[in-house]
């Protein structure tokens, strides 16, 4: 039998005390391993997120890198060859990022991905493969992009007619053969014809117009009257026109100033040797009465470089005749130059207050000619390579002929005139003229190129068009270069 002792009452409750204790310390227990395991993942999410936040920063830094190589190589002339570009990309220094969004750097490579041009055809594209870097810590992404180049060799400035004046076009007794003309005041036809370039397509049509508020028109083009007033046109003015014509917008014609014809004559980063008379002679009489020897002695002792300009600091340089000035800058304080026989090969010469003169037969072999006043051609001049002459604040005068080389396809002699461009009864001449005062050709005279004036042009002569000019030293246009980065594929 069962002592009573242990038998519970009937109707007593049991008690629980310790059951809960244990049940409430499991239940703790519990939410502690949860709390644990929540902090954790909130954790690892947080890792996780600040991880993909840095790997997507990197990726889009990286990604800058390329677009700063593109920037970098999209400079026209700058490089012709893809064997250049992709030097250039390789030397450029790490780029450094801004320290409020990291501490690392980018570093970009470029490698060709196929054969290099052996020439330069304009419109031919070639390719290239650029990787860009970025690291900081342990955190690194790389973008790769292969890069289309499209070759120009186009760098004559476009040019809608060959003659342009933004005043009258004047032809008195001269001929002009083109297929673009255009005078912003008109035309005035004493004596003269335009006429069809027979180098040209003979069926294309002859480009003539003039500005919309032309008054002088009285130009005849293969018996047709081009711009004659004698009724009312209808637009409110007054104005009267019963003839075909063709009238369009003003052109303003580019004349490049002084200062940028210098600045783009001479080499970047130039600078400026000065030297004295003492300096210049040794000390010794120079003038034109020396022989040409002893100022190209003077000459040489200069040691002339490609970067820097000899600076003359005097007035007046005699030069005896027959002299050669050959791969140097020179530019003189004050006075004129005066050549006589002189050969100009790769030069340049400036004057900075005075003119500069050319008397017997000269030689010229790609060089430049920069005067503050006035430029005198006063025999005729042998020309090769590419030639500037350009004036300040007088005119350029030609009165001796251009014996061009034959085996040159462009047109290579610009004159570009502050003032007034003037060329001499009978003189022929093939150069691209640029002036701001005016052109005159006069009678039995005759340019081959283009002439562009914001004053009068008034020709005697006759004038053959050639839009094959090389303007490419005056304007400071680049050589042929891999232009317009194009992005063909990215990761």
């Amino acid at each position: 039998m069962y002592s009573k002792q242990f038998l519970p009452k009937l109707g007593s409750r049991p008690n629980l005390r310790g059951y809960l204790l244990v049940t409430s310390l499991l239940i703790m227990a519990v939410l502690l391993v949860l709390g644990a395991g929540a902090s954790s993942l909130v954790v690892s999410n947080a890792n996780i997120a600040r991880n993909i936040s840095a790997n997507t920063q990197a990726k889009y830094l990286a990604d800058s890198g390329i677009d700063a190589a593109l920037a970098f190589v999209d400079s026209p002339g700058t490089y012709d060859t893809e064997v250049a570009i992709v030097a250039a990309i390789n030397a450029m220094p790490a780029i450094p990022v801004p320290s409020n969004v990291g501490s690392g750097q980018i570093q970009v490579a470029a490698a060709a991905v196929s054969t290099p041009l052996a020439t330069l055809v304009d419109g031919d594209t070639t390719f290239i493969r650029i990787t860009s870097t970025y690291t900081e810590g342990i955190t690194s992404s790389q973008s790769d992009a292969t890069v289309q180049l499209t070759v120009d060799t186009d760098s004559t400035p476009e040019f809608s007619d060959e003659i342009i004046s933004e005043k009258v076009i004047t032809l008195d007794g001269g001929g002009m053969l083109t297929v673009g003309v255009h005078g912003n005041n008109g035309f005035n036809l004493k004596n003269g014809e335009f006429r069809m370039n027979d180098a040209l397509d003979p069926f294309e049509a002859i480009d003539i117009t003039a500005g919309v508020d032309a008054t002088n028109c009285n130009v005849d083009v293969r018996s047709v009257e081009y711009c004659r007033s004698s009724a009312d046109i209808g637009d409110g003015t007054g104005r009267t026109d019963n003839g075909p014509r063709v009238r369009v917008d003003d052109i303003d014609v580019v004349v490049p100033t002084h200062a940028e014809v210098t600045t783009n004559l001479l080499p970047d980063g130039v600078t400026q040797v000065t030297v004295s008379r003492n300096e210049f002679t040794g000390n010794n009489t120079l003038d034109t009465q020396n022989s040409a020897t002893q100022f190209e002695t003077a000459i040489s002792n200069l040691n002339c470089s490609a970067n820097e300009v000899i600076f003359l600091d005097f007035s007046g340089l005699p030069v005896p005749s027959g002299a050669t000035i050959e791969n140097c800058m020179i530019e003189l304080r004050g006075g004129d130059i005066n050549f006589n026989d002189v050969t100009l090969i790769n030069s340049t010469v400036i004057t900075n207050n005075g003119g500069i003169t050319f008397d017997g037969v000269s030689t010229f072999d790609g060089s430049n000619v920069i005067s503050d006043k006035t430029i005198s051609l006063n025999g005729n001049f042998n020309a090769s390579g590419e030639l500037v002459f350009a004036s300040n604040r007088g005119d350029i005068n030609i009165s001796g002929s251009i014996i061009v080389d034959p085996n040159e396809d462009l047109v290579n002699t610009v004159f570009a005139s502050q003032s007034t461009v003037t060329v001499a009864n009978g003189v022929s001449i093939e150069a691209a003229i640029l002036s701001k005062g005016g052109i005159n050709l006069q009678s039995n005279s005759s340019l081959s190129g283009i002439a562009h004036t914001e004053g009068d042009l008034n020709a005697s002569g006759g004038i053959d068009a050639n839009p094959n000019v090389n303007f490419d030293p005056i304007f400071g246009i680049s050589p042929p270069s891999f232009i317009d980065p194009t992005v063909v594929s990215r990761q």
